[in-house]
C-alpha cells in the first residue's frame, strides 16, 4: 500500500501530461486540417477532444410508484410495460 501511494503521484501527473500532450496533438491536426481546407476533417479532430456525453434517461416509476433507479430494473419496468400493452 506504502508502494501504491509513493506511485500514485506520479502516475496522475504523468496521465495528465499524456493526455495533455494528446489533446494539443490533435487540436494542432485539427487547425493544419482547416488551413488546408479540409473542413470535414478538422471538425473530426476538434470532436475527439469532446467528451463523451451520455443520455441521461428520465426518471422511471415502478408499477408500485417507487422510482427506479439502476439500470436493470429499469429495463426490466420496460419489458413488464411493453408485455402489458400487447
Amino acid at each position: 500500500m506504502e508502494e501504491y501511494k509513493r506511485l500514485a503521484g506520479p502516475r496522475r501527473r504523468a496521465l495528465r501530461y499524456d493526455k495533455q500532450q494528446w489533446a494539443e496533438r490533435i487540436a494542432l491536426e485539427g487547425e493544419q486540417c482547416l488551413c488546408s481546407g479540409e473542413i470535414k476533417d478538422a471538425f473530426t479532430k476538434f470532436r475527439q477532444l469532446r467528451p463523451r456525453s451520455t443520455v441521461p434517461s428520465a426518471p422511471l416509476k415502478a408499477a408500485d410508484g417507487s422510482l427506479l433507479s439502476d439500470r436493470e430494473s429499469v429495463l426490466s419496468r420496460w419489458k413488464e410495460h411493453f408485455f402489458a400493452i400487447s
